[in-house]
This record gives structure tokens, sequence and C-alpha cells, in this order.
């Protein structure tokens, strides 16, 4: 018999559980995950009260090279010697770019 376990809405056979070590490094990921994903959200909310609304931008004008270029120049400049907060800007627009092309997020 194959008992499957949870682990924070991840299902894993017994075989596959961890050792100690992945999982306290399994939880470090999750808590870093959550810390960032709160820091994007206060971001986004913080612009929108600001009026900005790019979130849902306009498709004729969003194109596939537009954003990848966007995204690697902002990338790029956070990774050499840019602030740290930047990095949630990175992740924002990211996250549009996955919300507008995804199917999953429709």
């Amino acid at each position: 018999m194959i008992r499957k376990t949870q682990h924070r809405g991840v299902y894993r056979k017994e075989s596959e559980m961890n050792t100690p070590q992945q999982s306290k490094d399994i939880n470090e990921i999750i808590r870093a995950i959550d810390m960032f994903s709160g820091e994007m959200k206060r971001k986004m909310i913080a612009n929108y009260h600001k009026g900005y609304r790019g979130w849902k931008c306009n498709t004729k004008r969003f194109t596939r090279q537009n954003a990848e270029f966007s995204l690697h120049a902002k990338a790029g400049d956070v990774f050499f010697g840019g602030e740290y907060w930047q990095a949630v800007d990175v992740a924002n627009f990211a996250m549009m770019v996955w919300r507008k092309t995804s199917k999953e997020a429709k």
C-alpha cells in the first residue's frame, strides 16, 4: 500500500518523504516565498493607490518582445548593482507577464 502525506499542499509518496535537512530547506524556501510575495502585494497595492493600473495592460501595446526585453533589462539592473527592493519590481513585472500569457491565470 502506498500511503500519501501532504506537506503544505504537496502530496508525496511515503518512499519520497524528505530527510530532516530537506524538510528544513523546504520550509526555508516556503518562508522566503511567503515573505517575498507579501512584498509584491504591498508594492502592487501601493502603486494601485498611486494610480498605476499597468497590471491590466492593453494587449495591443503588450508584445512578447517588449515584455521579454523589459523583464531582462529590469532583472539585469537589479543583479548588477540595483537595490534589493527593485527585485520586487522585477517579480511583479514577471507576474504581469505570466498573468497575460498563462492559461492557468485566466
